[in-house]
């Protein structure tokens, strides 16, 4: 890469973390205070956006400041390349535990979702904390593992020159086990979040459907009743003798009112749809970019350019700025303690 092209990339790469960061931390923020009130999708969320704002904002910090210096600081002495080589290491680990976490809690929210929907089977909130604690656990071990045996040059400054990581590219028993244990954390969620968000949307649209043909029913049968006034003949002429207007309500307000229920579960179905394609499409624009990168660098031992390598990363820091958003348009209670905040 020319350095004008590191330099832009590098200006759009720490606004969007910057982004990120800002809108993460306003979630936090205003959510931290009433944890204990949340429900088990919100609490898993709030965790979710905690480290999804860990991430960008060391992402933002480090284009601010430290990996500007590697340029300079690598040239000179070796005491102070060492500093660099530490800085680096710091950066990969806490990107790796970041990022792993992140992966990790969207893959049980959409397991939790899951499991609600189709399996009809709820989580207790002890068991939800129990596993974020898990999960969080797991990513540290994760992230750590380089430090564990002792090859802390695991971790490297990638080709766009935009963040630390592993060296997808390593050979070696040691990178290979960090290598494959890391692959491993981003194909669960990028392989099932697709699955299951159609299941439940194929399950709720039947739920949809199955309450639409019911209103329809009703409504054919008040129409029919309405016609002749009643269901029996002796109900019919009781009606006509004593109270004509109850056949007129029936006519005009019940088929009214079920073409109200069919319009809003046709309306709560696009809902969904539109609610479903959303998550989906953002998590796997974000991390299959980049789960593409550590596969190929991992098989061909050879690290991809710097601009595949930019975009990847980018895609990945873009998704930690989108996940918020969806969190505050669909997560209502969220949202809620957003407004009460302000």
């Amino acid at each position: 890469m020319e350095i004008s092209t590191v330099d832009a990339t590098r200006i759009i790469f720490t606004s969007t973390a910057c982004l990120a960061t800002f809108l993460n931390i306003t979630i936090i923020f205003a959510t931290i205070w009433r944890t204990k009130e949340l429900t088990s999708t919100s609490l898993i969320t709030f965790w979710l956006c905690c480290f999804d704002g860990l991430v960008a904002s060391v992402d933002f910090t480090i284009n601010v400041s430290t990996l500007t210096l590697h340029h300079v600081i690598d040239s000179t002495t070796f005491q102070t390349h060492t500093l660099s080589s530490t800085i680096c290491q710091i950066h990969g680990l806490l990107h790796i535990f970041g990022g792993s976490s992140s992966l990790l809690l969207c893959l049980l929210l959409t397991t939790f979702r899951y499991s609600v929907i189709i399996q009809k089977h709820i989580l207790s909130r002890k068991r939800t904390i129990t596993y974020i604690a898990l999960a969080i656990t797991a990513a540290a071990t994760f992230a750590g593992l380089p430090f564990i045996l002792h090859a802390p040059e695991i971790y490297i400054l990638h080709p766009s020159q935009e963040y630390c990581a592993t060296d997808w590219s390593q050979q070696g028993p040691k990178p290979r086990v960090v290598v494959f244990i890391n692959i491993m954390t981003v194909i669960p969620p990028v392989s099932f979040i697709g699955y299951a968000y159609y299941k439940m949307y194929q399950n709720v649209s039947k739920q949809c459907r199955k309450a639409s043909e019911v209103v329809r029913n009703a409504r054919l049968h008040a129409e029919m009743k309405g016609r002749t006034g009643s269901d029996t003949e002796f109900e019919s002429s009781y009606v006509s003798q004593n109270n004509q207007g109850t056949s007129s309500e029936t006519v005009v307000n019940v088929p009214e009112y079920s073409r109200g229920l069919e319009k809003e579960a046709e309306e709560e179905e696009r809902r969904l749809l539109k609610q479903s394609v959303i998550i989906v499409s953002a998590f796997l624009i974000g991390w299959s970019p980049y789960l593409l990168v550590m596969v190929y660098e991992a098989t061909t031992t050879t690290l991809v350019p710097p601009i595949y390598d930019f975009l990847a990363i980018f895609c990945t820091v873009l998704n930690q700025a989108i996940n918020p958003m969806i969190v505050i348009t669909y997560n209502s209670e969220i949202r809620n303690n957003l407004i009460f905040w302000k």
